[in-house]
């Protein structure tokens, strides 16, 4: 990145990107607001910079997995699937402010890992209500791992 000038350490108001991590190992409420950070950055980009705004989220999962563990937390009961009863509401105040303004826009490239390669997976279901395009790869079958 820093080859390429998207990162540019001399004059950092110049540089073309801004990263939120959150590592596996920080609790999950900390976790669960990474995604909703980086969100949020890429809407004032958007709104105030009025620029178009590319942003990767890797991984999806990890912000569902962040929300099931608080809802535990919580002492909230799991639903019928043992996912977070607030699943739904979690993904659509994320994934609709993933969008396009008169001052510029947001494209998302989500990373979406599925447990044991099942489809029928139910946040895969909430997910693809608001996403456009999946492409799916099985690595197995395809002797890549």
């Amino acid at each position: 990145m820093k080859e390429s000038g998207v990162i540019n350490e001399e004059n950092i108001a110049e540089s073309k990107v801004a990263l939120v991590y959150g590592q596996m190992n920080e609790p999950p409420g900390a976790r669960m607001r990474v995604g909703l950070t980086a969100l949020t950055m890429a809407e004032y980009f958007r709104d105030v910079n009025e620029q178009d705004v590319l942003l990767f989220i890797d991984n999806i999962f990890r912000f569902v997995q962040a929300g099931s563990e608080v809802s535990a937390l919580l002492g909230r009961m799991p639903s019928a699937v043992g996912y977070q009863p607030t699943l739904s509401t979690e993904m659509g105040t994320l994934q609709e402010r993933i969008t396009s303004t008169k001052e510029g826009s947001i494209t998302s490239i989500q990373a979406v890992y599925v447990p044991a390669d099942d489809l029928t997976e139910y946040f895969l279901e909430i997910l693809a209500k608001r996403a456009c395009i999946f492409f799916c790869f099985n690595f197995k079958k395809r002797k890549i791992l």
